[in-house]
């Protein structure tokens, strides 16, 4: 399993996030995640990635617990040059697999948050 990548930008909670999830495994479509050298922002061969005219970058959403929020956080944290289209490339060629993979982790995750949940009329 490779190492969780440098997360410096981002809060404690989703780095520790970050940290404890794996990215997700490439499709074998070309995408930004292989075109990048690991841990820098310029792709192999020291030039920028191309970007589009036009592009908005890519913000994860750092709350919500969805496929695609998951997927995002892990793209992003891969990919901090990344554009939205970029993102919307990859998460679109993923696999079957990966998506129901990335729907038990959501479970899982909604799983564990409903349990962590003080409950109703308690004070915090």
């Amino acid at each position: 399993m490779p190492a969780a990548p440098s997360i410096s930008g981002l809060d404690r909670g989703a780095a520790h996030e970050a940290s404890l999830e794996p990215p997700i495994p490439s499709s074998g479509t070309s995408n930004t995640v292989s075109k990048l050298a690991p841990g820098s922002q310029t792709a192999v061969g020291g030039q920028k990635p191309p970007v589009a005219r036009g592009s908005k970058p890519f913000k994860p959403n750092m709350t919500a617990q969805t496929p695609r929020a998951i997927s995002g956080r892990r793209w992003g944290a891969l990919n901090p040059a990344g554009t939205l289209a970029e993102f919307e490339t990859f998460f679109k060629a993923l696999s079957s697999d990966e998506l129901a993979s990335l729907k038990a982790e959501e479970k899982a995750l909604k799983k564990k948050q409903k349990e962590n949940r003080p409950p109703m009329g308690v004070p915090p």
